[in-house]
């Protein structure tokens, strides 16, 4: 039984990750979609990623084609050129890849434990990777409440005016 929760929190701590990841390319791009959109898009991008994690390939194949599949979805939801989705989507990977590091860092000296010990955990290695999630959300919502009191978001996939007057990810 303990495995079941340990996987539920392991998921949820990627589905959070994917959920910052995607929030953060869209809103660089300056696009705002539906809540809807943004659940939906981060599940399917988290099940694509971690499926291909799984897969017979080199280690860092599934961020690379992650990285492409954010990009296409940014490009295809914001109606955005390449270069633009290219850029919100590597920008978005950076920062996580920025957050990952200070936040892993900040753990193993608090804990006490060297890298090794908790990337054979899966538990640990999912709690490690929480903040650095909840932080990337945060900064999302953050930087499009921002953009969005300067003008300069776009409202895709909405569809009607009072959906539009509504925040992002629907706060």
């Amino acid at each position: 039984m303990w495995s079941v929760y340990v996987s539920i929190i392991v998921v949820l701590q990627a589905y959070l990750e994917i959920l910052g990841l995607f929030s953060m390319a869209l809103v660089i791009a300056g696009i705002t979609p539906s809540l809807r959109q943004v659940m939906g898009y981060s599940a399917g991008l988290m099940l694509a990623i971690q499926s291909i994690r799984y897969l017979p390939f080199p280690f860092g194949i599934h961020t690379l084609l992650g990285l492409l599949f954010l990009m296409i979805i940014v490009i295809k939801i914001g109606n955005v050129s390449s270069a633009k989705g290219f850029l919100a989507a590597f920008s978005s990977a950076v920062l996580i890849a920025v957050l990952e590091f200070g936040f892993h860092t900040l753990a193993f000296a608090l804990l006490e434990v060297d890298v090794q010990t908790v990337a054979t955990d899966p538990l640990l290695w999912a709690l490690v990777g929480l903040p650095q999630a909840v932080t990337m959300i945060i900064l999302a919502l953050t930087v499009w409440h921002f953009r969005a009191r300067k003008g300069t978001t776009e409202h895709h996939g909405l569809s009607s005016p009072q959906q539009k007057s509504r925040s992002f990810l629907g706060l």
